[in-house]
């Protein structure tokens, strides 16, 4: 047996052309070749190594490929270009060149007016959304809503005093920018034209069904001022000028308020409207202007309310539930029968009543504010057994506020 290893390394001859020069064709068919450790006959023994040199010839072939692949991508960079996202334009910012104005000294009988001037200094549409005053005597306008970048407008406002003194107002504007709600300022000490005495005529708690008396005094800068009219609103209360001629005498006037025996049990309020033509100063012309002054009073009689009626100031979404004490004021014992409410603006509202001693009850408003910015009046309308107020109406006034 002979053992000899063939194809050693760095050997230029295969196994195969090594096993045919060692074998002589005459002993080849005698001999038997170990090849990975099994014998084979010399013919299989070749076929087998073939085999082999042809897999390892496949593997070198392959080799040298990826290596010249890699040498040939040594010299050169390949770079490549993330993907670009498009840049989110800027959003819009509202500049006000200014957001407060004072009109100083004005007079109540003079309506001004001033100018709020913007830019759109963002890089996007602007859009002026809403634009609320904080009262009736305030009114902003715009004319129109949208601003490209860049873009200038203005905002106008009219001023129109309602009452003398130190006075400020708002003006809330809402825009589509990231701050959302900029708030304008306007002010002005007023001075009066008309002057009244007491400023709000307290008529305090009242009899029911009787007729009743009030007086308050106007003057004014104006010694030789003229009214022209008193009036209230309400078929129940009338107003005039006492003694009748004093309307038109230089000095001040005497105002009488006359409270029928049909106005309505419960809380009373309302507005005295005055007309009266003067100067303002003395170097000024002649101006016919009106003022309202308020009244208050309650008119209760076997029956009295604690609070006199349901005052109301929520917003929207808000849960209300508000409790008038109903008290018989003569301290004998007293039934609620019913109730009904009728208040347009809370649909849905309900009224618990509740007992708390014989001559006491519990009225209690259960609501929820609606999702609009509206007033509330209305009334809870009340039977009970007490004869002469059988019937009352616990008034409802306040509204539902616009959105915080």
């Amino acid at each position: 047996m002979i053992h000899r290893p063939l194809g050693k390394p760095g050997s230029a001859r295969s196994a195969t052309a090594q096993l045919r020069a060692i074998i002589r064709p005459a002993h080849r068919e005698q001999l038997r070749i170990t090849v990975s450790a099994h014998e084979f006959p010399y013919g299989a023994a070749v076929a087998k190594l073939k085999a082999v040199e042809h897999r390892l010839l496949l593997i070198l072939i392959l080799s040298v490929g990826l290596a010249g692949c890699d040498r040939s991508g040594a010299g050169s960079t390949t770079t490549s270009t993330p993907p670009t996202t498009p840049t989110a334009a800027a959003p819009p910012v509202l500049t006000f060149a200014s957001t407060e104005h004072d009109f100083g000294l004005i007079d109540e009988t003079a309506e001004v007016a001033t100018t709020f001037e913007f830019t759109n200094t963002g890089g996007s549409e602007l859009v002026i959304e809403t634009i609320r005053a904080s009262c009736g005597c305030t009114t902003p306008v715009l004319t129109k809503r949208r601003y490209q970048p860049g873009e200038s407008g203005i905002i106008e406002v009219d001023f129109d005093p309602t009452r003398p003194g130190p006075t400020q107002k708002y003006i809330t504007v809402t825009s589509n920018t990231e701050t959302a709600v900029t708030r304008l300022t306007i002010a002005a000490d007023v001075r009066a034209f008309l002057v009244f005495e007491p400023k709000i005529l307290q008529l305090g708690v009242r009899q029911y069904r009787a007729e009743h008396r009030g007086t308050m005094t106007i003057s004014s800068p104006d010694e030789n001022f003229v009214i022209d009219s008193v009036s209230v609103r309400l078929p129940y209360v009338s107003a005039r000028v006492v003694p009748p001629g004093q309307a038109t005498a230089p000095g001040p006037k005497t105002i009488e308020i006359t409270i029928a025996p049909t106005a309505p049990w419960g809380g009373l309020y309302f507005g005295i409207d005055v007309t009266a033509t003067g100067r303002p100063t003395p170097d000024a012309e002649p101006v016919t202007h009106t003022r309202t002054v308020r009244a208050a009073g309650k008119l209760f009689g076997r029956l009295s309310a604690d609070p006199d009626m349901f005052r109301l100031a929520v917003y929207p979404g808000d849960a209300i539930v508000k409790t008038i004490r109903l008290r018989r004021t003569d301290g004998k014992p007293f039934r609620v029968l019913k109730t009904d409410v009728r208040i347009p603006a809370l649909p849905g509202a309900t009224v618990t009543v509740t007992p708390e001693s014989l001559d006491v009850w519990s009225i209690t408003l259960n609501a929820t504010a609606g999702l609009a910015s509206v007033r509330t009046p209305g009334a809870v309308v009340v039977t009970t057994d007490v004869r002469g107020e059988e019937r009352i109406e616990l008034k409802s006034i306040g509204m539902i506020k616009r959105p915080r």
